[in-house]
């Protein structure tokens, strides 16, 4: 791709969304203001020279997404070239801009159980989080960056999974307002109430036909009876439809709250990112490598069919290259940020329509990368399950080189009116060399988020 490259050296990559990390750039320097994840600047990850990195970049480059939980893009793939992982993710942000994210990761072989990936307080197994950005205040990657990272990493079977995840969570909010939540308690437009769990308070409170609670929105009902907040055990169910609904299910051990300062989440964030399977064998077949992206606020499937018109959107895209010389030579890596622009045509509300759109204006370590790189996501269509999970073709020609490859994604954040289109759109994107008689190979893979206009 004739990138400006670095070797491929000590841990992993990641590109896209959701947490609060950093990478170290070449020569383990960082990327300083003007680079780095999502245009934020920050240093960059380096990731581990173990077999040939590039094969399995070329093989997710060229995966079929799926929306096994988030959008996933990835070398771990069936027959038809349709990716088998799944991950799941979700991000909290607390006052001091503090990011928390966990996740949980299935390879999709059946054989081994899912993996929770978190952080010191994830009671389940325990990823090493850690926000990197040193330098930075409270906000990584400077005061007006809309991303925030963190790197994750686990032991998984014989070797090690690393992730670099970013969301573009925002600060909770307080506000003073509603009575004690309790069995029987009904909420409506107006009429929250409170509970609390540990030294944390929630409102529990209507927006629209959406009830929401400690960090999340969803259109039907709450049934919420395995988790915890902090190590707090919860349990939340809620009864009704429309614009209110009932408790019927809570916690005995809440401490519960008469009223007052409660804490708002965001409930409407995006995030992913890109992992790393790095087998302690060093095998070029137990590498696995892929993308992801997700959000807490999934588009309700059943107003899509009724949505008319057409809509923009504009966000960013963070991935990763590699790249080798010749079919003898060492594969190279690199990060890379670039802007994505897409327009979905939702039609006369006849058929679900279609989306497509571009990757462009493509830096690395801040400056342009040499041949202007414009990745054409083709026209796919929107789908009838899964938020209209979509999924296409990606072309391009960059320095007399055919790039190809897939991509995909799903439609987030639901409007007050159900006629309202989707706030955003998030998912992945790959593409490599489709001809190489000289021995060149180039691959890439990333993941974007994009915000309605």
């Amino acid at each position: 791709m004739r990138f400006q490259s670095c070797q491929i050296r000590e841990t992993l990559l990641l590109g896209a969304l959701a947490v609060a990390v950093v990478l170290s750039g070449c020569n383990g320097g960082g990327g300083g203001g003007g680079g780095g994840p999502m245009s934020g600047g920050g240093p960059r990850l380096s990731l581990t020279e173990q077999g040939e990195f590039s094969v399995k970049a070329q093989e997710a480059a060229n995966s079929i997404p799926n929306p096994g939980g988030s959008v996933m893009q990835s070398s771990n793939r069936d027959d038809d070239d349709v990716t088998k992982d799944s991950i799941s993710v979700t991000a909290t942000r607390d006052a001091n801009g503090q990011v928390t994210f966990v996740g949980s990761y299935d390879d999709g072989s059946g054989g081994d159980p899912e993996v929770r990936i978190g952080t010191e307080n994830d009671l389940v197994t325990r990823f090493s989080g850690k926000v990197i950005c040193d330098q930075c205040d409270t906000k990584p990657f400077g005061d007006n960056a809309r991303w925030n990272g963190a790197e994750l990493k686990k032991t998984y079977r014989d070797g090690t999974l690393w992730v670099d995840a970013y969301t573009d969570i925002e600060e909770p909010t307080t506000r003073t307002e509603g009575g004690s939540c309790g069995v029987g308690s009904t909420v409506s437009a107006g009429t929250p109430c409170t509970y609390q769990v540990g030294s944390q308070t929630f409102i529990l409170r209507m927006e629209g036909s959406r009830v929401c609670f400690a960090f999340a929105c969803v259109g039907g009902n709450i049934i919420d009876r395995n988790s915890n907040i902090n190590g707090v055990p919860l349990t939340l169910v809620t009864t009704g439809s429309g614009n209110s609904r009932t408790i019927s299910e809570l916690s005995d051990n809440l401490a519960m709250s008469v009223g007052g300062t409660g804490t708002v989440q965001d409930t409407d964030y995006l995030a992913g990112g890109v992992w790393l399977y790095v087998p302690n064998s060093g095998a070029v077949d137990d590498f696995e490598f892929g993308a992801f992206a997700d959000g807490s606020d999934p588009f309700e499937q059943g107003n899509i069919m009724a949505l008319t018109g057409t809509a923009t959107y504009q966000g960013d895209a963070t991935g990763v290259y590699t790249e080798k010389e010749s079919a003898t030579a060492t594969a190279t890596f690199g990060y890379f940020d670039a802007d994505v622009r897409l327009t979905a045509n939702f039609g006369d509300g006849s058929t679900l329509g279609t989306i497509s759109g571009v990757i462009d204006n493509a830096k690395e370590d801040g400056q342009a990368i040499d041949g202007n790189p414009s990745l054409n996501l083709g026209s796919a269509d929107i789908g009838a399950s899964n938020s209209g999970f979509f999924t296409g073709d990606t072309a391009m020609t960059l320095n007399d080189r055919n790039y190809a490859g897939k991509w995909g994604g799903q439609f987030y954040g639901n409007g007050d009116d159900p006629a309202d289109h989707p706030g955003s759109v998030a998912g992945t994107f790959g593409g490599a060399t489709s001809e190489n008689p000289d021995g060149y190979e180039s691959s890439f893979v990333g993941a974007y988020g994009a915000y309605k206009q």
